[in-house]
C-alpha cells in the first residue's frame, strides 16, 4: 500500500459495537496503519480463578452507582473488598 491510502481502525462507542464490528470485518486492511510493539509476557505469573456470585438488580444498582462515584469499574470495587475481607 502506499503511503497515502493507510487505512485508519474506526472510533467504536464501546466495546460491544467494536466486537460487532470485528466479527464482520478483516484486520487485512489495516496491516500498514498498525505499529510493532514489543511484549513481555510472564509465564510464572500467577493465574486467576473467576468467582460468580447473583445479585439482585437492586443491589447491582446501588454497587454500580458507587463504583461510578469511585471512578472505578464495579468489578475493581467488588475485588478490592473481597480482598481486602480475605487478607
Amino acid at each position: 500500500m502506499k503511503k497515502g491510502n493507510k487505512k485508519n481502525i474506526p472510533r467504536f462507542k464501546n466495546l460491544e459495537e467494536e466486537a460487532q464490528y470485528w466479527n464482520k470485518h478483516s484486520i487485512a486492511p489495516f496491516w500498514d496503519s498498525l505499529e510493532e510493539v514489543d511484549l513481555e509476557l510472564n509465564s510464572s505469573h500467577q493465574k486467576n480463578n473467576w468467582l460468580l456470585i447473583k445479585l439482585d438488580n437492586k443491589t447491582i444498582s446501588k454497587l454500580n452507582k458507587l463504583a461510578h462515584r469511585k471512578h472505578q469499574s464495579l468489578q475493581k470495587l467488588a475485588k478490592k473488598w473481597v480482598e481486602s475481607i480475605a487478607s
